[in-house]
């Protein structure tokens, strides 16, 4: 309404008129093309900015493509626990009202004022990870608290009030909060907070105000597990998150972040008035590093790359005994090319019984060579 206002006005300012018995004329300035030259400016300035943003999200997502991942066992652990001693994950501890069962790990249970737990005791030596993790987060009730945190943290087992963990930390906490206490109605939020262990978490606000990235995800009672994968290259942190299978959403995408090495992973959950289950059904590590130009490109057989063939000899006789049958039967092929060229009068006869020689020799050395090794 303003800027048709404004419009009007300006034709009025800007409209010489003639009266012609009760036929008024009425002549306009380019007023009207100036107004669709700048709306179509607008739109495509707007277009261009969420196509290079799409664009950028996606790029920084493919670009795992371009990677070699190496599966971290000892930073990693994934359901079925039946066959881990007695109730322990190797190089994983646990307290508080963590539970091990056998196809998932409960951090709490859904009862009031509990925390729980699961710290990796092996530093992360490595530069570029991919930590990938399998949750379930609800209850029965309509509201849940008080959420669940993943950590990159310098201090691990440490007991506290966030999300069952201590303040003041030193890394990366991101949290899966579940409670609003804003009262911003933007619950369940996915928040990451980096602290330097000089900041105290702003309960109040859910983290917001201290969040290097966050979201807003309906992670409570979902049908299927949660799954969430956390990428760390270069400085640049990203967080993924899939509720349906193989479907993936981005939450966020930071740059310029330093993530030392020496840190360890961590997992812990709280419940408060409020109380939902935190289940934890895998949590997968990988360490990756860039694929050169060479690997990208797709490699094709050659006379310098040929695949490895085994047979029955192979695994018959030993290496040196297979050597030593390659050698006489190319002595025996060089013979038979040099008796063709030089003395067309020998006969085949004389050739296979040739042959029949060099093997028969050969079965002789091999046999006698795997008595004495018995």
């Amino acid at each position: 309404y303003p800027l048709r206002r404004q419009r009007q006005m300006c034709i009025r300012d800007r409209v010489s008129t003639q009266s012609t018995g009760s036929i008024v004329i009425v002549e306009t300035t380019n007023l009207d093309m100036i107004l669709a030259f700048k709306c179509s400016l607008f739109f495509f300035l707007l277009f261009t900015l969420v196509s290079s943003l799409t664009e950028m999200e996606m790029q920084a997502h493919f670009s795992l493509k371009d990677t070699v991942g190496i599966y971290q066992f000892p930073h990693s652990f994934r359901a079925p626990f039946a066959f881990v001693r007695g109730v322990r994950i190797p190089n994983w501890e646990f307290g508080g009202s963590t539970v091990v069962f056998d196809d998932y790990v409960r951090l709490t249970p859904s009862l009031p004022s509990r925390r729980g737990w699961l710290w990796n005791t092996r530093k992360v030596d490595f530069s570029h990870w991919i930590a990938t993790l399998e949750i379930k987060i609800g209850s029965h009730n309509r509201l849940g608290a008080d959420g669940m945190a993943i950590w990159y943290s310098e201090t691990p087992k440490t007991d506290g009030p966030i999300y069952g963990s201590m303040d003041y930390w030193r890394g990366l906490g991101i949290f899966f909060d579940t409670f609003d206490n804003d009262n911003s109605y933007d619950n369940p939020l996915i928040v990451a907070v980096l602290n330097d262990g000089s900041k105290k978490y702003d309960h109040e606000s859910d983290g917001k105000s201290q969040a290097i990235g966050s979201c807003q995800v309906s992670f409570r009672n979902t049908e299927e597990k949660f799954t969430v994968k956390i990428v760390y290259q270069n400085s640049v942190l990203q967080l993924w998150y899939s509720i349906a299978p193989n479907v993936w959403q981005n939450c966020f995408i930071v740059q310029s972040i330093d993530l030392p090495h020496g840190y360890y992973y961590g997992l812990t959950a709280a419940t408060g008035g409020l109380f939902d289950t935190h289940d934890v059904f895998s949590f997968v590590v990988q360490s990756y590093l860039p694929l050169t130009p060479d690997q990208r490109e797709p490699r094709t057989l050659s006379s310098e790359t040929r695949p490895i063939e085994t047979n029955w000899r192979q695994r018959r006789f030993p290496q040196s005994n297979f050597n030593q049958q390659n050698v006489a039967t190319q002595n025996t092929n060089q013979e038979r090319s040099s008796t063709e060229n030089n003395d067309p009068q020998k006969t085949e006869q004389q050739i296979q019984n040739t042959y029949s020689q060099n093997t028969e020799q050969q079965a002789q050395n091999a046999c006698s060579q795997n008595t004495e090794q018995q």
